[in-house]
């Protein structure tokens, strides 16, 4: 453990650079885990949505006579 401390201590502009992009890795990660959330909102939007299109058009389709 001591050797790694020296170590550390010998390298600050290492130290600076591995803590930096730790904290940009854990924010793009977040970036990324709202971007899925919102992605998969949009989906369950979509699917929900489309049943409705889907009967609708059937309903048209019944109306005109086009059975498929």
């Amino acid at each position: 453990m001591n050797i790694k401390k020296e170590k550390d201590a010998l390298n600050p502009v290492a130290d600076q650079v591995e803590k930096s992009i730790k904290e940009k890795s854990q924010k793009a990660e977040e970036f990324v885990h709202n971007g899925m959330g919102i992605l998969e909102e949009v989906f369950s939007k979509l699917l929900e949505v489309r049943p409705k299109e889907i009967r609708l058009k059937e309903m048209n389709d019944k109306e005109r006579g086009e059975d498929r």
